[in-house]
């Protein structure tokens, strides 16, 4: 079980992945939960930034798309010949409708440097404006990692459309491509960066709007459990719209007409 909290204020934040889990060497393993889906899995070893706070795919690229579920069930299968299959489905709101049903499904591929996956997710979701309304999304997304010696090269394309929602405030219908480049760069066993930039083109223009996303992080490590580290983000909107994109989901949302920018400063100590 994950729990988190809020550094500033110390509150509760909203509980991560929380599983039992089977697994076998040969069979694969299940997991029964709150879980992320399988694409996550794919995009987010994809992204330089390992999803953290500041992170242009989570924040611009997965914009209300599903990526964490609960009422989830999880298969992922051995690794044959340097593929493996992943997939994620859930039961929903458990109304009697499809509501909040997921299936997320992939395969992806490791050899040596090489790493390639491709998944793609369709929720169900009832329109909060209209309660007899069923509506649904579809994501696809093709990540890459490429390593070089001791850097890794990053690349995720993602395609979307159709309805999005956080019940009670925020739904809209959409549909567009993103892509997102970007690497990690071992300078030494202490000192790394990572950057991200991540172009997004909607197709519509109305409730959101075509953006640009950078992050550039520094992360010094003064142990092997204690690291220092310092991330600048910005996120550029093409015009002003009613939705925008975050640079942190625990930050304000940006208003109409804002483009946000921020630096974080912090350490991260693991026990």
């Amino acid at each position: 079980q994950e729990i988190t909290f809020t550094a500033d204020t110390g509150a509760m934040g909203t509980p991560r992945e929380t599983y039992v889990q089977l697994a076998h060497p040969d069979w694969g393993d299940i997991s029964l939960g709150r879980l992320n889906l399988s694409s996550y899995w794919m995009y987010g070893y994809a992204d330089p930034s390992f999803s953290a706070d500041y992170s242009m795919i989570s924040n611009v690229m997965v914009f209300y798309a599903p990526w964490r579920e609960s009422n989830a069930v999880a298969y992922n299968s051995p690794r044959v010949g340097g593929f493996q299959f992943k997939g994620t489905v859930t039961a929903g709101k458990e109304d009697g409708t499809s509501n909040g049903r997921v299936t997320s499904l992939g395969v992806d591929y490791r050899n040596g440097p090489l790493y390639v996956g491709l998944a793609s997710d369709r929720k169900n979701q009832v329109n909060i404006r209209d309660a007899s309304k069923m509506e649904s999304s579809t994501d696809t997304y093709l990540s890459a990692v490429y390593r070089l010696g001791a850097h890794d090269l990053t690349a995720v394309l993602h395609h979307y459309s159709g309805y999005y929602a956080y019940p009670p405030y925020v739904d809209f219908n959409s549909k567009g491509n993103s892509f997102a480049l970007g690497g990690r760069f071992n300078l030494d066993d202490r000192n790394r960066i990572h950057v991200t930039v991540v172009r997004r083109n909607d197709s519509n223009n109305q409730a959101l709007t075509s953006a640009t996303g950078l992050l550039v992080g520094y992360m010094h490590n003064l142990s092997k459990r204690t690291t220092l580290y310092a991330n600048y983000g910005t996120v550029r909107h093409k015009q002003n719209s009613a939705v925008r994109y975050p640079l942190s989901w625990g930050a304000a949302t940006p208003l109409s007409g804002e483009n946000p920018q921020g630096v974080q400063l912090g350490m991260r100590h693991a026990f």
